[in-house]
């Protein structure tokens, strides 16, 4: 049915949104590490460059250690996808936004 159809795209829409903004996050092997790389002094950079030896695992420090980093990442596609299922989901979907 259309309201199947319509949950299936506020899914789609949730994940690729999370995914994108938590790719952004600076920490090596993410995208986000080599934004941050070029932002950084050349000596500190090459220093921060370094770490992408280590793979995922400054990632799963980080999220053990302080998980509101990751959270704080991730806020802003939160904040994005709410505006844009506001103006969307309310109008099509007749029992309003998935649980």
């Amino acid at each position: 049915t259309l309201e199947i159809l319509q949950r299936m795209m506020y899914y789609g829409m949730w994940l690729n949104l999370v995914l994108a903004f938590f790719n952004l996050i600076p920490i090596p092997p993410l995208d986000g590490s080599h934004v941050f790389y070029h932002l950084l002094p050349p000596g500190a950079g090459m220093q921060y460059r370094q770490l992408q030896r280590f793979g995922f695992l400054p990632i799963m420090l980080v999220s053990f250690v302080m998980p509101g980093v990751i959270q704080f990442f991730l806020w802003p596609a939160v904040k994005l996808m709410r505006v844009a299922l506001a103006m969307v989901i309310p109008v099509a979907l007749p029992n309003g936004l998935p649980s």
